[in-house]
């Protein structure tokens, strides 16, 4: 039976919630989370003594939290790049067609990166929230589509709930094997598009719920 991904959308967001981090204590926050994920649990980067993963491509993206109501905590985050010189533009080679800057002008597309969720949380049937909300922020910014580094098996996730995912490259060592993709806007909203339509405010008020109603990191 094919998952109501707007009902499923409307059930997490009871008890999840998402935030733009803007002051500099969110975006530590999210520097945080990464950390623990990248530095600690995975071994991608090196530990800092500060406790915060940070690289130069932070002062040019938005940063996103998950924060979990039940538990008072902060449990994922992701970063939406943005700017004239993506980092992805490095791995896909000047002459590639869908190179960002052969794709209409420098601002119309960006780089989704920094995908994280603490481990408790990776098989409780909450990432989807993630993904999709990053496919929704994306579009809400005006941007194409945005261009993503992943491994095959998260590839394989995000088609497999309605999400087209295009491989730009061939498998590269970058953290383990991965490739670089390119999801356009209007494959992020298909799978929410199919149960409500096309109308943004249908599509905006799918996202209502996750909106929190105070500041939570004051």
């Amino acid at each position: 039976m094919k998952e109501n991904y707007s009902q499923l959308l409307c059930e997490i967001g009871k008890r999840f919630a998402f935030i733009e981090a803007i002051s500099v204590e969110q975006i530590n926050l999210c520097k945080e989370l990464r950390h623990k994920i990248y530095c600690e649990e995975f071994k991608w980067e090196p530990e800092t003594t500060s406790g915060l993963e940070i690289n130069s491509h932070d002062e040019l993206a938005k940063h996103y939290l998950m924060f979990d109501r039940t538990e008072g905590e902060f449990i994922g985050t992701f970063r939406i790049i943005l700017g004239a010189d993506l980092p992805i533009g490095k791995l896909l080679g000047e002459d590639h067609i869908l190179h960002p800057a052969r794709i209409n002008n420098y601002s119309s597309n960006g780089e989704v990166s920094r995908f994280s969720l603490l481990r408790k949380y990776r098989n409780t049937g909450i990432t989807p929230a993630l993904i999709l909300f990053a496919g929704y922020t994306v579009s809400s910014m005006g941007l194409h589509g945005a261009y993503m580094v992943m491994e095959k098996r998260l590839a394989k996730f995000i088609t497999s709930i309605g999400v087209s995912a295009r491989r730009l490259t061939e498998d590269m060592q970058l953290n383990g094997v991965r490739a670089v993709y390119y999801i356009s806007s209007a494959d992020a909203l298909t799978p929410i598009a199919k149960d409500v339509g096309w109308n943004n405010e249908a599509l905006n008020k799918t996202f209502e719920a996750f909106h929190l109603k105070r500041d939570i990191t004051a």
